[in-house]
């Protein structure tokens, strides 16, 4: 009898992680079903270069001159980010074809096992060519252990630009702020 019990318990662990899973993975698939389409007119290049959008007219204006900038020759694009953040990926050899270039409150060295980011960590991703979707609010996910991330996606011309930070920051106001500030400064350069 007390090996059938532990079978049944084990049977029950295993369905629930399953359904947990396909939980997780259906509400994924809504919040990309439901995110707006992007006029293919918003972004219309002109002199051969992709003109940049603020991403919200309401974003306060940040004193950016001071700010490191990062310039990829290669992919014709830059973005400023504020002195004391990182630029989280050591050497382009190193990463895919079209980024992720990730730029981040902290060190790449700070993320804990499984990649999560540090309590009140900020990231600004950018990766080219898999962005068909903006969202025009940041958008609340909700992780297992009460791990919370606010995130917003950004598209330019075949360009994402993901946001994110922690959903529990007590200035997550101003850190949204802070990061639509940053992909503002984004902008393509001549090649």
């Amino acid at each position: 009898m007390q090996q059938f019990t532990n079978k049944t318990i084990t049977a029950l662990v295993a369905a629930f992680f399953v359904v947990l899973v396909g939980v997780i993975g259906v509400q994924s698939w809504k919040n990309v079903q439901t995110a707006p389409e992007i006029s293919s007119t918003q972004n219309q290049p002109t002199n051969n270069q992709p003109q940049s959008k603020p991403l919200a007219e309401n974003v306060g204006q940040a004193d950016t001159k001071n700010w490191k900038t990062y310039r990829n020759e290669k992919y014709g694009f830059e973005i400023k980010y504020p002195t004391s953040w990182y630029k989280n990926f050591e050497s382009e050899m190193l990463m895919f074809e079209n980024g992720p270039w990730e730029f981040a409150s902290f060190p790449q060295t700070a993320y804990s096992h499984g990649g999560i980011r540090p309590p009140l960590g900020m990231t600004v991703v950018i990766a080219k060519g898999i962005c068909n979707k903006s969202s025009d609010t940041w958008q609340r996910q909700e992780y297992i252990a009460k791990f919370v991330d606010m995130e917003k996606i950004v598209c330019r011309d075949g360009f994402q630009i993901s946001l994110s930070l922690d959903g529990n920051d007590p200035k997550i106001v101003e850190h949204e702020q802070l990061l639509e500030i940053i992909a503002n400064t984004f902008k393509f350069i001549s090649k």
